[in-house]
């Protein structure tokens, strides 16, 4: 808005309509401002969605809790690759990811791009991400689920690996024909469906990216109660 009468009462002043165009000081409100405060899901709405993902043997249950607990953005978690996972065998014991690509949506199709959001070729494209003992252990049990996958569904894996071969055996999080998974259809089949389940989160955040890693708030306590909710634990590796 304040753009528009900026160019109106620039035209204005060139045909000695106004004086002056007084918008040129006026100083434009302020974006964050407009779209207000980040909701987030709160730590019984999160566990509570936990909950479901764990009843209902969601396939993007450790996508969830990765999201939740790590804070990357859903498109970089979905350009994850196996080889970019250290994942240690002691239970109890960190872990860590490297974020250096993402799934992106263009005229083409899905593509995975190199590089991070807002990365550019003069500037870091990959960051490493701390990975807790809970998130390890979701990501652990989330492997025998892909491998069992992959072996199921091997026929309609593999065509779809010649048609995308930069998606072959290594995404962590793929769609069900073996791809890139697309964030809106994601959260659309994924994280809505749950989230109208029964005991299940209604608040308004569309996926739980949304909540902050619990390196800026959470105390441990709080974060093993939340988890316990989950089917991985860092018992169960």
């Amino acid at each position: 808005m304040h753009a528009v009468i900026r160019v109106a009462l620039s035209r204005a002043v060139k045909k000695r309509l106004v004086p002056y165009n007084v918008a040129r000081d006026a100083d434009p409100p302020s974006m964050v401002e407009e779209r207000g405060e980040k909701l987030v899901l709160s730590l019984e709405q999160l566990s509570g969605f936990f909950r479901v993902a764990a009843e209902s043997r969601d396939r993007f249950e450790a996508f969830f809790v990765v999201a939740a607990l790590a804070g990357p953005r859903p498109q970089e978690l979905l350009g994850l690759k196996w080889e970019d996972l250290t994942l240690p065998d002691e239970a109890d014991a960190p872990g860590q990811m490297l974020l250096r690509r993402r799934v992106s949506m263009s005229s083409a199709g899905l593509e995975i791009i190199e590089g991070t959001k807002g990365s550019r070729a003069n500037k870091k494209q990959r960051r490493a991400v701390y990975l807790m003992p809970e998130a390890v252990a979701a990501l652990k049990s989330h492997r025998r689920r892909y491998l069992e996958e992959r072996m199921r569904y091997a026929e309609r894996w593999e065509t779809t690996w010649q048609r995308r071969p930069e998606a072959r055996d290594l995404l962590v999080f793929p769609s069900t024909v073996g791809g890139p998974m697309s964030r809106d259809n994601l959260s659309k089949r994924r994280f809505k469906p749950s989230r109208g389940r029964r005991d299940s989160p209604r608040g308004p955040p569309s996926t739980p990216c949304a909540t902050p890693s619990p390196r800026f708030g959470w105390n441990p306590r709080s974060r093993s109660r939340c988890c316990r909710r989950s089917s991985a634990t860092p018992a169960a590796t």
